[in-house]
């Protein structure tokens, strides 16, 4: 604690209990048991701390986290006994942080050399216990950092004060200045409507009490510590406190009312509690304040929960801009202008000394490289970021800056290359497949998702394939030998194009299409057609073929250009379909694929940041597999912060009577067991599923449904053209009627696990998961 009062921010700093055997105080009879080590793990998910300061060496193995202490250049780790080790300009610097040096000499030039005119006194703790060291802040009384209690003393002048009900109305009536507070200046701390105050009353003398204060603060609610012992003196200002904050929501008509809440610590038990803290308030308006008996387990926090606000951490904000970051000439390499605290020395002895937090958010049109990326909070081994490297956390991406006024590089990864290396982390092999490169192909020329928009509907997909190329099998019958045939694919006139496109506009899909849309994203090209006066056959030639002279693509004969023999009304022009888009077989599945992905970054949010990659074939020790698609979306929504990504791969098939069939349920089972948690989905572009479809599928749920540690193996998506042909599900849902309309409901439409329940009992009539495991245990 002495050594956050060090610190720019340090109060932030969060303190990381490490044991083995549960403290007597921290025992809950009303959650299973933690072990420690996945105790410390919870709070470092919570808190994703930048760098880390150990308290006794070995503490960062004990919980996992070795990754950091490897020797690299950019050191995450040091020894508490060594935080003040190194000497930089005679003096003996932090090893991480922004000192409060910089900080006090710039309230002194600015503040304090001049004299005040409303006198606001500073105070310093004449007594080391707990309370200072926790509320107050005192610095360290080592020889080579003192210069830290001299300076603080020469530029303000404090009070020496002893601890008591007193001045704990003067700290907290914001009546004087503190160690702490001046180490929380040139910053803000993010409150939503829902932060209420907190009436914290712990036990100063119990260590374990002051940790859980301490992390406390770190949460959005403003936290007023409370000592038990002084309640009684302080009693009539909190109940004052009480009455000045009970009090409608503005802009509420409901009844909704701010009122504090008073939460004990965990070393007071509940009938401590009820006999020496509640009478204190018991003549207080019923329901103005509200009593906590539990500390939230922040250690044990899971965001996939959405029917419950869940705790955060104090989102603190120095400065902020928005910045665009270009990639010129193919570069993966991007670079942004710093931002820095304005009284901070350009260089210093520190590393680390603050954070640039980079919130990314997708371009409209979409991104070439992965902006969703999963969490290193444990192991920042990847992704490798080249110039630097790069924590992802609920913040954002985060750089750790050294020094002041310099630029600041980013070397993103591409889309495939991010997901390629990530399963390489689990010993798999990811390649992009043939059906993979077709799918990417198609979204390079259609310039982005946005361009689905020329393919998005049944019409359209059905329309371009009939004109893709085409294969025929036959046997010769002598000797039985298959012959493979390809034929070039069918050329349409310019009226079948503008008929296909106003049936299109006819059923309500994208007013504003015309066929030069199709043309601008390489989708088809005109020619001139024109028949063989040897075989027959029509002949397409594109403008850079065609000639007085023409070859005949099926007898490979030479013809002369029908120059007398033209067709009325130009008919001789047709539009062929090219590039990945001639590809038979709906592009080998790509619509299927590239729309469900579509389906899942649209449904976070046009500017949330994804991460996709088309078909890839995975291959594990002893086993080979695939999917048709893979994508990283940040489920969880909340203000200024980014969700864990949720892991998708999938199925995808066209259209057909019957064609998700076992071989393919069994693909995806052994693509899940080699990536645990991922969430399953099988997609096809029609609007329902065959009977014997939905029987195979039927196992398939019951299999990912299997439980372990309360949660589904796998959740399972369900989705068809209904779904991957609207951009409303919400909406689409309610006009299509029953069983539709039943899930057309906020959550069943925006997150994965309740779109998860929707879907198996829209298309296979299944109880949603939690209810189907409380069914089945009961009849177990």
């Amino acid at each position: 604690m002495r050594v956050n009062a060090c610190l720019w921010g340090g109060i932030y700093n969060p303190i990381i209990p490490v044991y083995t055997k549960t403290p007597k105080e921290w025992e809950d009879d009303h959650h299973f048991p933690m072990k420690g080590k996945d105790v410390a793990q919870g709070y470092i998910k919570f808190f994703d701390p930048d760098v880390y300061v150990e308290a006794e060496e070995g503490l960062l193995e004990k919980i996992g986290l070795e990754a950091f202490q490897t020797d690299r250049l950019e050191r995450k780790a040091t020894l508490l006994d060594d935080f003040f080790g190194q000497e930089y300009r005679g003096l003996y610097e932090p090893e991480f942080g922004q000192s409060v040096f910089d900080l006090l000499e710039d309230v002194y030039v600015s503040e304090r050399r001049f004299k005040l005119r409303d006198d606001f006194p500073a105070i310093y703790s004449s007594n080391e216990d707990l309370f200072s060291e926790a509320c107050i802040g005192c610095y360290p009384n080592d020889e080579h950092v003192i210069y830290l209690k001299e300076h603080y003393k020469d530029v303000y002048q404090p009070e020496e004060v002893k601890p008591n009900p007193e001045l704990w109305l003067r700290i907290y009536g914001d009546r004087c200045e503190t160690p702490f507070s001046v180490a929380s200046k040139h910053f803000e701390v993010f409150r939503t409507w829902q932060d209420d105050p907190i009436i914290y009353v712990f036990n100063p003398s119990n260590s374990k009490d002051i940790i859980d204060l301490w992390n406390l603060r770190i949460q959005t609610a403003p936290i007023f510590p409370v000592p038990i012992k002084w309640l009684p003196d302080l009693a009539d200002s909190i109940r004052n406190f009480i009455r000045s904050n009970y009090r409608s929501l503005k802009g509420n008509n409901n009844g909704v009312m701010h009122r504090v809440t008073i939460e004990k610590s965990r070393s007071i038990s509940e009938k401590q509690a009820k006999e020496e803290i509640l009478p204190h308030f018991d003549s207080l308006q019923n329901k103005s304040y509200t009593i906590k008996y539990w500390r939230t387990r922040v250690w044990d926090v899971s965001y996939r929960g959405h029917f419950f606000q869940q705790p955060e951490r104090a989102m603190i904000t120095a400065e902020e801009s928005d910045q665009s970051i270009e990639l010129k000439d193919e570069s993966l390499l991007g670079v942004f202008d710093t931002l820095a605290p304005p009284f901070a020395q350009r260089y210093s002895g520190s590393r680390s000394r603050w954070a640039n937090v980079v919130k990314v958010s997708s371009p409209y049109e979409g991104s070439t490289v992965a902006l969703s990326l999963p969490f290193n909070t444990l192991d920042r081994s990847w992704p490798h970021s080249g110039i630097k490297e790069l924590a992802c956390g609920r913040e954002g991406w985060v750089f750790l800056q050294d020094h002041k006024s310099v630029n600041e590089y980013v070397s993103f990864i591409k889309h495939e290359d991010a997901f390629t290396s990530w399963f390489k982390r689990f010993s798999l092999d990811a390649r992009c497949s043939e059906a993979g490169r077709i799918a990417r192909q198609m979204i390079d020329s259609l310039g982005g998702f946005w361009g689905l928009y020329l393919v998005d509907d049944k019409e359209s997909v059905q329309f371009i394939n009939k004109h893709a190329l085409s294969t025929r099998k036959r046997t010769i019958d002598d000797s039985g030998e298959v012959v493979e045939e390809d034929f070039s694919g069918r050329s349409a006139s310019i009226n079948d194009w503008q008929a296909m496109i106003q049936r299109r506009k006819a059923a309500g899909s994208h007013h504003l299409v015309n066929l030069s849309h199709y043309i601008e994203r390489n989708v088809i090209k005109v020619g001139i057609e024109s028949e063989c006066d040897h075989c027959g056959a029509k002949n397409w030639h594109g403008l850079d073929e065609v000639s007085y002279d023409l070859r005949c693509l099926r007898c490979l004969k030479d013809y002369k250009f029908p120059q007398g023999n033209l067709k009325q009304h130009n008919k001789n022009w047709r539009y062929r379909v090219i590039g990945p888009f001639a590809v038979p077989d709906y592009a080998q599945g790509a619509y299927a694929s590239l729309l469900t992905i579509r389906f899942f970054t649209k449904m976070m949010g046009h500017d949330a940041p994804s991460s996709y990659s088309t078909a890839l074939e995975l291959k594990g020790e002893n086993q080979k597999t695939e999917v048709d698609f893979a994508i990283w979306v940040p489920e969880e929504r909340g203000f200024d912060i980014n969700g864990e990504p949720r892991l998708i791969i999938g199925e995808a098939k066209s259209f057909g009577e019957d064609v998700i069939k076992n071989d393919d349920l069994e693909k995806m089972k052994k693509s899940a067991n080699l990536i645990p948690d991922s969430i399953i989905v099988i997609s096809v572009l029609k609007e329902s599923f065959s009977e014997n479809e939905k029987q195979r599928l039927n196992e398939f749920v019951l299999w990912a449904r299997d439980p372990i540690d309360y949660r589904p193996r796998h959740w399972v998506i369900l989705l068809t053209g209904t779904e991957l042909f609207n951009e409303f599900l919400e909406r689409t849902w309610t006009e299509l009627g029953e069983p539709f309309s039943t899930h057309a409901d906020y959550h069943s439409t925006k997150y994965l696990e309740p779109l998860s329940d929707a879907t198996q009992s829209i298309y296979l009539g299944l109880d949603p998961y939690y209810t189907w495991l409380e069914n089945r245990r009961k009849e177990s």
